[in-house]
This record gives C-alpha cells, structure tokens and sequence, in this order.
C-alpha cells in the first residue's frame, strides 16, 4: 500500500522501535516526506490513518501530521513542524528550571525526553538526585536511567513496586506526557495516575513536562492503547486473561504545573494558553505562513 520505507517506519513504530511521543511524530513526518516525493500527497490522510492505527495515544503525531495534510505547501508545512520540535527542544529545560527552582532529588516514571533534559538542566544549576522506575513491561525506564547517568546526574532505578519509598524520598515528581487535555488532565505512561496519587499523599508536586503540540486538536479520537499480552507474559496458561495498557490519565487536580516551550501554566490554563499560541490546534486549520514556538 505505501512505499517500503515508509512501511517500515509504521512498523517501527508499531514495534517500539521508534518511542516517545515527539520522535514518533518526527518520523510520522519523515514517512510523509517520502510518500510526498514518490507522488504519492494524495494518500496522507491514509498515511495518518495507518500510522495513528499503530499508536492511538499519539495526537502529536495526529497534530504535526494534519498540519502537513491542511497546508497548501506541504514541504514548509515539514521544514515548520520540524522546526517547531527542535526549538521545543531547546527550549523546555529553561522553562523547567524557572518552574521548578532548587530541588535536591526528583522522580520520574517511565521515559520522557524533556523530563531528562529538564533534570539534566536542574543538576547543572544545581546538584541533585534522580530517581525512577524500570517502568515493565518494556523498561524504558533503563533508558531514562542511562540517560541521566551519561549527564552525570546520580540516578537510582528501582522497580515499579517501590514506587512509594521513591517517591517519598524526592522533593518533586516529573513526568512527561503523551497526551495534554482540555481540562488540565493528561495521559502518560501506564502507573502516572499512581504516581501522581502517591505524591498527593506525600505532598510532593507533580509537573508535567510536554510538547505544546501534545493537546488533543480537532479530529482526534483519543483511544488507550492496549498493547499484546506477549509483552507481559509469553506463554500465560490458558484462563488468565492479560491486560496491558499503556497509558494512563493523570487528573488535572494532582498536577501543579504543565511546563511547555512556551511557559509554565496552571492545568486550567494549559489548554487555552497552547491554543492563543498555536491556534491551528483548536481549529484545525494550518495558518498559509509558519508557526513554529514563539
């Protein structure tokens, strides 16, 4: 149905070789770039399709690949897109150290990359500890854990069932999003509803650290996605039934703070406050010049 390459990037994402939200969304655009050269514009809607398919709980991937299909010029549409991410990039630790202040020991669940290099950044300001979960079944939280090792921070990885002690003993809980809501709420991976409970219980603040382009825009139907037993048990005996969610909902109430590349904002507020500055996300409708982080 799509070229090969771009075959293979929807298995890759499907497979978790490619993870986390803006890298699936990069390559979402990087598989429209080549249907787009071998003529192939006409079939971007079934490319959103097949890819939002893979990972339902994806709407920067649904956002960056609608602006694409809007625009009259598809390839800026790209070039801004792109662009967007990488100042996000840059930009999102800043405004994490401004949020957050001095802390000497954090959490995290999972793997985000804004929430490593936002604790990277809090450790160059001021020397602190990390601490997070393997996060089963498919333990990115190693990945989190070798990341933060390589900027030196000192990280202890534990495993998810010690998720109280861990907690108890940080001065703040960072998590990344894979979903931003209109109410403040937000989807993460699997276990941040608990964690952001556990946090309430032991008066720790909860900030969410997120790519604007996360909040849920026209069109999208936002599903969890249930990945395969397998991933949990190979061989379960027959009469267990296996559940494995990937994500979660974090209601608005237990977060104190979204922190995007444009500002740190109150749950209430977030949604508002990423439509003012990217109002395509609202409408729908991808502006004629570019948009990108401002």
């Amino acid at each position: 149905m799509f070229p090969r390459a771009v075959s293979r990037i929807i298995s890759d994402i499907a497979s978790l070789k490619i993870q986390g939200a803006t890298r699936v969304a990069e390559a979402g655009l990087h598989a429209a770039e080549i249907l787009i050269s071998s003529g192939g514009a006409a079939r971007l809607t079934a490319l959103r399709r097949s890819l939002i398919a893979t990972r339902p709980t994806e709407p920067c991937l649904w956002n960056a690949l609608s602006a694409v299909i809007a625009a009259r010029d598809k390839a800026e549409a790209i070039r801004t897109a792109r662009d967007h991410f990488t100042i996000s990039r840059q930009r999102i630790p800043g405004v994490a150290v401004r949020a957050i202040g001095k802390v000497r020991c954090v959490f995290t669940h999972c793997h985000s990359s804004a929430v490593v290099s936002s604790i990277a950044a809090l450790h160059r300001r001021s020397k602190l500890q990390a601490h997070c979960t393997e996060t089963r079944p498919r333990f990115q939280g190693r990945l989190t854990a070798s990341e933060l090792a390589r900027h030196r921070v000192p990280v202890t990885l534990s495993v998810d069932s010690a998720m109280p002690e861990s907690i108890a003993c940080a001065d703040a809980v960072l998590l990344g999003a894979d979903a931003l809501l209109a109410d403040g709420s937000v989807y993460n991976k699997v276990g941040s509803s608990l964690v952001a409970i556990l946090a309430e219980r032991h008066r720790r603040p909860v900030y969410i650290l997120s790519d604007s382009w996360k909040l849920i825009g026209p069109g999208y139907a936002l599903k969890v996605e249930e990945r395969d037993s397998s991933e949990v048990w190979g061989r379960a005996p027959r009469g267990v039934r296996i559940r494995n969610p990937a994500f979660d909902r974090v209601d608005a109430s237990f977060i104190k703070s979204i922190i995007t590349e444009i500002g740190s904002f109150p749950p209430a507020r977030a949604a508002t406050s990423i439509a003012r500055a990217y109002p395509f996300l609202a409408t729908g409708q991808w502006p004629s010049g570019r948009q990108s982080a401002s």
